[in-house]
């Protein structure tokens, strides 16, 4: 089982119940369930460029619109 998206955006016994499933289905081979939760294309987004601007602060390289966008 794979959880996509943030589950602190749900409340603290529903994320505790998904991540207690997620660690118990670690090892499953057989099958693959994906679960979408409190997940949002803007949200994803941010994040993402969140995660982009920390690299590029972090190594002291400039962040150009090709880091962004394909050319």
């Amino acid at each position: 089982m794979r959880l996509l998206g943030d589950i602190s955006m749900r409340p603290a016994t529903v994320a505790d119940s998904l991540t207690s499933a997620t660690q118990r289905t670690e090892q499953a081979i057989r099958m693959n369930v994906n679960i979408a939760v409190a997940s949002s294309g803007r949200d994803e987004i941010a994040c993402a460029m969140r995660a982009l601007l920390a690299e590029h602060a972090a190594a002291g390289t400039p962040l150009s619109i090709g880091d962004i966008l394909p050319a």
